[in-house]
């Protein structure tokens, strides 16, 4: 009888030091997972905001007071840590000079540098890969989790569609560009404001109605307008 109580002692003996090693695998797992999680994910994901600029030379006069303007309406005081901003200039091409998540406060800099550093002297205006760009990117940021707030867009241009040889809208009427599945789609027009510099915008309402936002159609003439309507 002593011998089986013996060995029923050290089988139980065996076990509970078995049953210990596990909880203490377990409980350092969930300790590693419990720190990935705290030191990943800090900024939590707050609204899109794109600039599309025109950067054709026929803006050139207007341009410096244009990115004073847009840097302190909208980097200054509209944009918040955890935003996704995206900076992107129109011209002979759509080629984003700014994107990403604002993680500090100090990200603020570096767009405003940016924006100081552009300079409007392309030869052509290529709306419709401005367009695309800018759509893919919602896309893109949407698929993302940045979908809680409706995107902030701002699509300011003084002029119609002139496209380079190399674009693939060249010698596209505005009929035509938005026959693209991306351009065409109304759904991704939520939160845009198509902002026409100047007198003479021929394709610009056409290309606001389109998208479904005749509505927020705004024609500036004066600058201060700009940085009020902003």
């Amino acid at each position: 009888i002593e011998n089986i109580f013996s060995q029923k002692v050290h089988q139980m003996t065996k076990l509970l030091k078995k049953l210990f090693a596990l909880i203490t695998v377990l409980l350092l797992g969930l300790n590693i997972v419990f720190a990935q999680t705290n030191t990943t994910n800090t900024t939590g994901k707050g609204k899109i905001v794109i600039v599309v600029l025109d950067v054709s030379g026929s803006i050139k006069r207007q341009f410096p007071d244009i990115t004073k303007i847009i840097d302190r309406a909208i980097v200054k005081d509209r944009i918040d840590v955890g935003d996704y901003f995206v900076l992107i200039p129109f011209g002979d091409n759509a080629l984003p000079m700014y994107s990403g998540q604002l993680l500090r406060e100090e990200d603020k800099s570096s767009i405003s540098n940016t924006l100081k550093a552009m300079k409007a002297d392309n030869d052509y205006t290529d709306i419709g890969t401005a367009l695309k760009t800018a759509l893919n990117y919602i896309v893109d940021l949407k698929g993302n989790d940045y979908n809680l707030y409706e995107p902030l867009v701002l699509f300011i241009t003084d002029g119609d569609i002139t496209t380079p040889a190399s674009s693939a809208f060249h010698q596209q009427s505005v009929e035509q560009i938005f026959n693209d599945p991306v351009i065409g789609n109304k759904y991704l027009y939520d939160g845009w404001y198509f902002v026409g510099i100047g007198k003479n915008l021929h394709d610009l309402p056409i290309i606001a109605e389109k998208a479904g936002r005749e509505d927020y159609l705004l024609r500036i003439e004066d600058l201060d307008q700009l940085e009020f309507m902003l």
